[in-house]
């Protein structure tokens, strides 16, 4: 089939999976057009951007407007214990910080996220001490509290879209907008929990009180190198 022209009620529309989400059906033509069927009119060709957004910082709005209905679907169904959703990456990741009240909790949170995250790739469950909109904190949890043979897990054929890039053209065009989707359970194991080592860290008190002692400390060890090279004719510091 070749390519066909929008007319002037043709619409362009970034890459995300929340901006198009009840959209009836559609028939997918080359280079990023297709029919749509919204209520039961058919609409003219829409061109779409099918590609991957763009890297950080400009990916996105920087709201994770999707990561909202996926918590109210976690809550709807019964899981509780949730204390943040967020997504990164427009909504390709998918994360829930939650505080667990049984055993198997993260699995069943993880699952429904997945079943619920449009075109998501990635589902990391976290525990609520870590922040899910800072990646530097996932990173932190999923690497002191995940053990990769035991919590994490691949769930195949699940939940997608033409739009997405990882899907081969003739998939796409057999129909098969399916994808898997990769789960990690980022937690501390629930069965001892409450004996996993603690985190070690500075209160803010003692924050204070080391930079107040040893603050000027690499100053006056730079000041004092310098005064013994002047001393034994080497010059100024470099």
């Amino acid at each position: 089939m070749g390519r066909r022209e929008p007319d002037m009620c043709a619409l362009t529309m970034r890459w995300a999976g929340c901006v198009i989400p009840r959209i009836s059906g559609f028939e997918y033509l080359p280079e990023g057009y297709f029919e749509y069927d919204f209520a039961g009119i058919k609409g003219a060709p829409i061109k779409v951007m099918a590609g991957p957004p763009m890297k950080p910082p400009r990916f996105h709005l920087g709201l994770p407007l999707c990561a909202a209905s996926i918590w109210s679907d976690l809550e709807t169904v019964g899981v509780i214990g949730v204390s943040g959703v967020w997504q990164h990456v427009s909504q390709l990741m998918t994360l829930v910080a939650i505080k667990q009240r049984y055993a198997g909790h993260a699995n069943r949170a993880a699952l429904i996220a997945a079943a619920h995250s449009y075109m998501g790739w990635f589902v990391i469950i976290v525990d609520d001490d870590v922040d899910p909109s800072n990646l530097a904190d996932v990173i932190w949890g999923a690497t002191t509290r995940c053990e990769p043979s035991d919590q994490i897990d691949i769930v195949r054929n699940a939940w997608s879209s033409a739009l997405d890039p990882r899907i081969p053209e003739d998939a796409k065009r057999a129909g098969i907008a399916s994808q898997s989707k990769l789960i990690i359970e980022a937690v501390r194991p629930f069965t001892w929990k409450d004996s996993y080592p603690t985190t070690s860290s500075l209160t803010s008190d003692e924050a204070r009180e080391i930079e107040a002692k040893w603050g000027g400390a690499h100053e006056r060890g730079g000041q004092v190198k310098r005064v013994r090279r002047q001393l034994h004719g080497t010059g100024a510091s470099r």
